[in-house]
């Protein structure tokens, strides 16, 4: 009882904390449509979007509404019920937005839209998703132009993604995780296109470095720059 108690008080002190913006309204043909902009931390998309409603009061119902879902973890069934596996997978990757580093998040987004969002797997109906689906996914793309390292990613992205939506009751089983990678199947390496740069080149890397910081003292590390060049070091080896 004390249990249940403490719930609704949380979710009171919780509720009470959720701050809606202005109500505007405009002309929507015969009648009068109210809307207010609900903001990233309560949107369940993870994007702004605006709420509509025929009164000021539906509208802060509406938002309140949406609002606890995503303060408390719930998820509209009704309005996923015919999510794609791609749309699962999109909407995880803007949930993970925050958690991400920037570049992690860009390095996960470019392997969804490469690989995920317009294939045949990504069409698939979330619900309607069997083992044999992933299993086919990932034997597609040992096909000898991914390295091993690469497809982990992206079966890893997918797996998350279902995770996210199992948590959620989006789905209800995640079949990705017992899906397993022929290595030997995957590209042996990574191509990677090596450059050397000139001597003239490094002069002038090392003159320009030695310039700034000899007229300004602009930047602390400058002179650290030309250092890589003949070392090979990289910076935490070469900073104190």
């Amino acid at each position: 009882m004390a249990d249940v108690l403490l719930c609704k008080t949380q979710e009171k002190i919780t509720m009470s904390e959720i701050m809606i913006p202005k109500i505007n309204s405009r002309q929507k043909g015969l009648q009068i449509q109210f809307y207010a902009t609900i903001p990233t931390k309560y949107s369940e998309t993870g994007k702004r979007h605006q709420i509509t409603g025929a009164s000021e009061d539906e509208v802060k119902k509406k938002f309140r509404k949406e609002a606890r879902r995503t303060i408390t973890g719930q998820v509209d069934l009704e309005k996923h019920k015919n999510d794609t596996v791609a749309q699962v997978v999109e909407m995880f990757l803007e949930f993970a937005k925050g958690d991400l580093k920037k570049q992690t998040h860009s390095r996960y987004y470019r392997a969804y839209v490469n690989y995920v969002k317009d294939s045949s797997f990504g069409k698939i109906p979330d619900r309607k998703i069997k083992k044999y689906h992933c299993d086919d996914f990932i034997r597609t793309l040992t096909n000898g132009t991914i390295v091993y390292s690469y497809l982990c990613q992206i079966k890893c992205i997918v797996s998350q993604a279902f995770d996210y939506a199992c948590d959620r009751e989006i789905m209800s089983w995640n079949f990705m995780r017992k899906v397993k990678i022929n290595e030997d199947r995957c590209k042996e390496h990574e191509d990677k296109e090596l450059g050397v740069w000139e001597d003239d080149e490094i002069n002038a890397l090392q003159s320009s470095s030695m310039n700034c910081w000899n007229k300004c003292r602009k930047y602390r590390n400058s002179p650290a720059l030309f250092i890589f060049c003949g070392t090979g070091l990289r910076l935490a080896n070469c900073l104190p």
